[in-house]
């Protein structure tokens, strides 16, 4: 079996190198045909023998690659995210919409709110899981009470950097580090620390130190950097109903909410939270979500 995905380079490429080193008696090419002329050429060389192509985003504007595919009858996957959920409605307002690709592919999905926003646009999709987690923490328990959430740059306001704002002007005496932007041109209180764009490396260090991660965004897909939270054995919160997290149901009552999560790591004394890790062993195995990934595209190939 021979697969050519496309679509976000950050997961695409990420998952394809995944699928390659997990199984190698089938092909997984990665081809960034959103930004290189180069890979469009090399996709469409190799769509003559492919499969199946996966599309690691929902499309409904026009796509070269994805005409291609159909001209050619290939089975298509679409793999649906947050913000492409989002872009159903913002084509159609721009009369840009065709649900051409809709049509011609099987929908994929990781989280059930995106799949009931699916569903709501008569998409139908169903949900499959792709994110896994190298589960090896090894800190026992945090030292102090201490907040790390991301926040895009130029996209604060998306990120929910209101709503922590007022957060931690509630909790002076915790101390709120930001990843992602600088904070600049924002009225913050002292508490808040700012870091701008940072490696994973110097994220995983802040997650060791800090017991909470909180995030906010305005709309959300299945976030990676809340599972990683999670198979760290952080107390997450999270505005999106998720077993293992701190429900944010109504952000104007989140102080509430974070009281409770205080007291809850008060009362472990300050330990990792073991359930949150035991989930992620259970969940995000990445020989599980592989090989279920791999099986699903073998029934559809086969189609």
């Amino acid at each position: 079996m021979k697969v050519l995905i496309t679509g976000l380079p950050y997961f695409a490429s990420r998952f394809a190198l995944e699928l390659s080193e997990f199984d190698k008696q089938n092909k997984y090419l990665f081809f960034n045909t959103y930004n290189s002329k180069i890979d469009q050429l090399k996709f469409a060389l190799n769509i003559l023998n492919a499969d199946l192509v996966i599309s690691f985003n929902g499309v409904t504007s026009t796509s070269k690659s994805l005409d291609l595919a159909c001209l050619l009858n290939k089975r298509i996957l679409m793999q649906w995210h947050g913000t492409d959920v989002l872009s159903v409605n913002e084509n159609k307002s721009r009369s840009i919409f065709t649900d051409k690709y809709l049509k011609a592919s099987t929908h994929f999905t990781d989280a059930k709110w995106l799949q009931e926003e699916l569903n709501e646009l008569n998409i139908s999709s169903e949900i499959l899981p792709f994110k896994s987690i190298d589960i090896n923490s090894k800190v026992k328990s945090f030292e102090k009470p201490a907040v790390l959430t991301y926040v895009a740059q130029n996209k604060e306001v998306f990120y929910g950097i209101n709503h922590l704002i007022k957060l931690a002007s509630c909790f002076p005496e915790i101390p709120f580090h930001i990843v992602g932007t600088n904070g600049e041109g924002l009225e913050t209180p002292e508490n808040m620390i700012f870091y701008g764009w940072v490696d994973n490396v110097f994220v995983k260090k802040l997650s060791v130190q800090c017991p909470f991660f909180i995030r906010l965004t305005d709309h959300d897909g299945y976030a990676l950097s809340v599972l990683e939270a999670i198979s760290n054995g952080n107390y997450v919160m999270w505005n999106q109903p998720h077993p293992q997290c701190y429900y944010v149901d109504d952000l104007d009552r989140i102080a509430d909410d974070f009281k409770t999560m205080l007291h809850d790591f008060h009362q472990n004394k300050g330990a990792v939270n073991l359930a949150n890790i035991d989930w992620a062993r259970e969940n995000l195995d990445k020989r599980i979500i592989l090989q279920t990934y791999i099986d699903k595209l073998k029934s559809i190939a086969k189609k």
